[in-house]
């Protein structure tokens, strides 16, 4: 008796190992598969609010995060300034050279606006050949300085035969506007910089 009660106690407490093993296991199998829907569900997020050509965020959102970046100027009596950039002559581009050259160009073009935006500056690809750069707490005549005068020089780097044209739009911190009527007049600014530009007959050398 004594020997069974010994093999039946070593038997309830293997199969009780057995199963907190089993226990353990399916609750890391549970804490891994819901830290990969979360790591997923980020990407997709991710996804959407991102330009794939580029990697600037997309016209989905901008609207709305403009919206929240006015908000915030207001309660800190802030300016807010709106860059709007198109490529002069994309379609010539994409014409003469193809639309992979076209797109190549559109990434270098995203590369010079990320690489002269500070960190707090939202950039975001708004259409075919069109960028915009929303700038907090800083003036448009700022913005001419420090953003676009390095923007312009990197470019002559970069695509030394592909301009841009450039508008500017200020609001705040006197009054505001919305966010509509910011990005309307920064892209009324820009086509009045194209309007002014000469137009260049001889074909783009990329």
């Amino acid at each position: 008796m004594y020997d069974i009660t010994l093999v039946f106690d070593t038997y309830i407490r293997s199969l009780v190992s057995e199963i907190e093993t089993a226990k353990e296991k399916s609750e890391h199998y549970a804490r891994s598969l819901e830290e990969k829907v979360q790591e997923r569900t980020r990407q997709l997020e991710e996804m959407s609010h991102t330009d794939p050509l580029t990697g600037l965020l997309n016209v989905r959102h901008f609207e709305n995060i403009i919206t929240t970046a006015l908000y915030s100027a207001q309660r800190r009596s802030e300016p807010v300034t709106l860059i709007y950039i198109d490529i002069d002559d994309f379609k010539t581009i994409n014409d003469m050279y193809g639309h992979q050259r076209g797109d190549e160009v559109l990434r270098l073009v995203a590369n010079a606006i990320k690489s002269v935006a500070r960190a707090e500056d939202i950039t975001v690809r708004y259409g075919g050949d069109e960028f915009c750069m929303l700038l907090s707490n800083l003036r448009a005549e700022q913005a001419q300085e420090l953003i676009i005068s390095r923007l312009e020089h990197t470019m002559t780097k970069t695509l030394e035969h592909v301009s841009l044209s450039i508008g500017i739009a200020q609001t705040g911190p006197e009054a505001y506007i919305d966010a509509f009527t910011l990005i309307n007049l920064a892209d009324k600014n820009m086509y009045s910089t194209k309007a002014s530009h000469k137009t260049d007959k001889q074909e783009p050398k990329l």
